[in-house]
């Protein structure tokens, strides 16, 4: 999920900009989280999570669900480091307004918590599988924004993988962060969607994409 700049390419690694933009996008997956998690219908819920994607693309924020793709196509260290930074940031972000939300309203924790609940309970295939399909989405939502500007690829793709059970990990660590579970298993289910966002956002890349 997924903040494309035209200069994902430019040179250089600034630490402090990229951090506190992928904190920033953190954040706002965090709010998409907070419409999935307290609205009755589905729809409208999955619908009001575009939200903290369209904020992200729309300001260029850092989302590692956002940048992963383009790992086909820059190939470099400097890249690499942007992506673990990103991941830590958007770590932290979804944490901090994890425990914003959790602590404004109590009934948030039960909420994340039936979803950590069910995350918890899945094989890593499982895990593994469901986290492609999320990554393949994101990548044709975030690179339609780059490319054309237009939002139909973000009101089309956050639906989808939120009503079919796709796993995003940056919504995960918000869901994991809000239920106030930190665990082993917590993180490496963490990991291990993060993999799988990885895998299927890169692949879509391979086929499709193209660098600016």
């Amino acid at each position: 999920m997924e903040s494309q700049n035209n200069n994902t390419n430019a040179p250089g690694f600034d630490v402090f900009s990229i951090l506190y933009r992928a904190i920033l996008a953190g954040m706002f997956i965090g709010v998409g989280g907070i419409a999935w998690l307290i609205c009755e219908s589905k729809y409208v819920g999955s619908l009001l999570f575009c939200i903290g994607l369209f904020t992200i693309c729309r300001n260029s924020l850092w989302l590692f669900t956002g940048k992963i793709g383009y790992l086909v196509t820059l190939r470099n260290k400097v890249f690499i480091k942007q992506l673990a930074l990103t991941w830590l940031g958007n770590l932290i972000g979804a944490m901090l307004l994890a425990a914003i939300a959790s602590t404004a309203n109590k009934h948030i924790v039960d909420l994340a918590g039936k979803i950590v609940e069910n995350r918890l309970a899945q094989n890593a295939a499982q895990t593994l599988a469901l986290s492609m399909l999320c990554g393949m989405l994101m990548y044709v939502a975030v690179d339609a924004f780059k490319q054309d500007k237009t939002i139909a690829g973000i009101l089309l793709g956050i639906p989808t993988f939120l009503l079919c059970g796709f796993e995003h990990s940056i919504a995960d660590m918000f869901f994991f962060a809000a239920a106030r579970i930190f665990s082993f298993a917590a993180i490496a289910q963490i990991i291990c969607v993060s993999i799988g966002n990885a895998i299927g956002s890169i692949i879509v890349c391979m086929v499709v994409g193209k660098d600016d």
